[in-house]
């Protein structure tokens, strides 16, 4: 689903020609992604596309090695914000349901306070730099 909603985008194919580049000068970097990299990256793509375009773009123009910490740094925020929307509106579509499953509310909640925690992380990070 997430794949399709992000293929719908009007700024997808500069999004790949940006991916493609940025991987080109960067031959390492796909194999350096982990497990939800690619999601996390899809899930920035889909809440923001214009920004997620021009930060690979200003990535791939770096002269500097681009690894993987700083590609997902960098959209991290972004994709955090897509991961909530999805999960507010699975939280939408339970409190409509007739029958309410304990189970999906469960995971539901797990998932809800992960993304808590992540940027919970975040904010200490960017708190600790800017002391």
């Amino acid at each position: 689903m997430l794949l399709w909603e992000v293929l719908q985008k009007d700024e997808f194919p500069e999004f790949l020609t940006n991916v493609s580049t940025l991987a080109s000068k960067n031959p390492n970097l796909l194999s350096e992604l982990q497990n939800n990299d690619i999601p996390d990256i899809l899930n920035a793509f889909k809440q923001e596309p214009s920004f997620v375009v021009e930060k690979i773009k200003e990535l791939s123009n770096q002269e500097a090695k681009v690894d993987r910490n700083t590609l997902i740094s960098s959209l991290k925020l972004q994709s955090l914000m897509g991961k909530a929307k999805a999960i507010g509106d699975r939280v939408q579509a339970l409190l409509n349901k007739r029958e309410k499953s304990t189970e999906e509310i469960q995971k539901v909640r797990q998932e809800l306070q992960q993304i808590i925690s992540q940027l919970d992380s975040m904010i200490k990070a960017n708190a600790t730099e800017e002391s």
